[in-house]
């Protein structure tokens, strides 16, 4: 096996699970309640949506990058550009 494709690989795959745990921890932090210091800038209504919509494009993000992850190990093409073969 080429010890590059390797090294690039385990790059990526550090890269995707410190992304992953870094939106992982995103998601569980968000509040839909208006921080104390925000009172008065935003309104409940329009910061509970923008949350709303944050958690949304969040989860879909995640949901995409799995999915783009898993096909991408199981179809092989685009490890085999890379030096690895099946």
């Amino acid at each position: 096996m080429n010890i590059y494709a390797v090294i690039i690989l385990v790059a990526l795959l550090v890269d995707f699970i410190l992304k992953l745990s870094g939106n992982l921890l995103n998601l569980k932090a968000l509040k839909l309640d208006v921080p104390p210091d925000l009172v008065g800038i935003y309104k409940p209504e329009e910061y509970r949506k923008s949350q709303q919509y944050l958690r949304a494009t969040t989860n879909f993000s995640l949901v995409k990058a799995v999915s783009h992850w898993q096909s991408c190990w199981l179809s092989g093409s685009p490890m085999g550009s890379i030096g690895l073969t099946r």
